[in-house]
């Protein structure tokens, strides 16, 4: 059976050791443990701190790989180059472990930069016109009060965390708002391959 690799590439604005420990993972190899943003259990395969990990994931079957490395001689920021090896597909099947792998990253973009949490619910004022892309929320309008306005979200961005909190739907993102009334909150999201964030006052 052959194999396929898909690899992602992206920089995190920390040093390589606060990366790492961002990974929470165990001390050794052979352990099933739990990645943040990676979803399930995975197995470790191969560590060499604050350079590479390897693990085997169940769902889907693969292994991912991520490899970091500082991208100045100052030791910061981190570049991470993250693969991932599994059997070969083709057509529809082969799209969806694609849009899946494209999930996984930006999960793990997300939690590796700025260790965000899941997501919530609850109800309040959008401020914006967005839909669900599956990992966060693409930007259609914005409206000319909303707070999304400040922290420069534009058309065709993908709203990813606020306050902390993922936002994978409309619904989640009211549920985040309806607690900030009156508080800064910061917002997180992409821009092509860019992740941004932005700190605001949200008025409720």
């Amino acid at each position: 059976m052959t194999a396929e690799l898909l690899t992602e590439t992206f920089v995190v604005d920390r040093l390589p050791r606060q990366v790492w420990d961002a990974l929470e993972l165990p001390p050794e190899t052979g352990c099933v443990t739990h990645v943040p943003a990676l979803g399930g259990e995975v197995t470790l395969l191969e560590r060499d701190p604050e350079r590479l990990v390897r693990f085997a994931c169940a769902d889907p079957p693969c292994e991912i790989q991520l490899r970091f490395e500082p991208v100045t001689a100052a030791g910061w920021p981190t570049r991470v180059v993250a693969g991932s090896t599994q059997a070969s597909a083709s057509g529809p099947e082969r799209e969806d472990r694609a849009e899946r792998w494209r999930l996984y990253v930006a999960e793990l973009q997300l939690w590796l930069a700025h260790e965000v949490t899941a997501n919530a619910s609850g109800a309040s004022a959008l401020g914006l016109a967005a839909e669900d892309v599956g990992y966060g929320l693409r930007v259609s309008a914005v409206a000319v009060a909303s707070p999304f306005v400040g922290a420069g979200l534009q058309d065709g961005d993908v709203l990813l965390a606020v306050h902390g909190v993922r936002v994978l739907t409309r619904e989640a993102l009211r549920g985040v708002l309806m607690g900030c009334a009156g508080n800064p909150v910061e917002i997180v999201w992409t821009r092509g391959t860019l992740l941004m964030s932005a700190r605001v006052m949200y008025e409720g």
